[in-house]
């Protein structure tokens, strides 16, 4: 509306359809903040708006008009796509669970912060095996199994890469975040699980924690698999 009412003040025409790209920012903060729905009724309502404004002057050609709703469309196209994209970053495209990069953002946060948490490292026991006996098919099954698994309260479970997940534990000690992990597994009873959980310590890195949660997860997997060992106190140079 204020778009509109400044496109009937100047004198000149060149000077109200300039007035009128201010739309431009209309836009593109509906195209990256709203839904798609909500963004399309809010760029309908400008054109209304704005180009009611633009003909109600009488000296700015319907061609101009058509021109600039063109270019206005092409842009919220774009903005569309791009708002799309960049909330895909953050996660897994086929179980929809956070990637490894939303993963590693949230650890580093949960660090700084400091206070007691741990980290544990879910493997899944002969995935392979399953992709070449049974097809892809049958391990994107095992895969999307894993990722609907009830979480304990503020847990973050990521697919780290593969066949292995990560799961974040705030407020968890490590002997807690064991029997929670046991939990998780039962829930999975036929999904084989080796897991590697470690607790973080004060002053350690981000880095320092995965490692000795990746030492746990391979300490579990030469144990036999389908169990959970908890790391040592030890910290590992990143």
């Amino acid at each position: 509306m204020l778009i509109a009412l400044a496109v009937l003040v100047p004198v000149d025409a060149l000077s109200a359809v300039a007035l009128a790209c201010l739309l431009a920012f209309v836009v593109v903060d509906s195209c990256y903040f709203f839904s798609r729905r909500f963004a399309v009724g809010h760029v309908l309502g400008g054109f209304v708006v704005v180009d009611s404004a633009l003909l109600l002057r009488g000296d700015v050609a319907a061609g101009t008009v058509l021109a600039l709703n063109t270019i206005m469309v092409a842009l919220a196209v774009v903005t569309h796509r791009l708002a799309v994209r960049a909330s895909g970053a953050s996660s897994d495209p086929l179980t929809g669970l956070p990637n490894r990069r939303a993963f590693d953002d949230a650890l580093q946060d949960l660090v700084r912060d400091g206070g007691t948490a741990s980290v544990a490292l879910l493997d899944l026991d002969h995935f392979k095996e399953i992709n070449d006996t049974s097809g892809h098919e049958a391990g994107d099954r095992v895969l999307l199994r894993v990722a609907e698994v009830q979480l304990p309260p503020g847990a973050l479970l990521a697919r780290h890469g593969g066949d292995e997940f990560a799961l974040l534990l705030p407020g968890r000690g490590g002997e807690e975040a064991v029997v929670e992990v046991w939990r998780l597994c039962d829930r999975l009873v036929d999904t084989g699980l080796s897991c590697g959980v470690a607790q973080l310590h004060a002053g350690e890195s981000a880095a320092q924690l995965m490692r000795r949660a990746d030492g746990a997860l391979y300490a579990a997997k030469a144990a036999g698999r389908g169990r959970v060992e908890l790391a040592s106190a030890a910290r590992v140079a990143s």
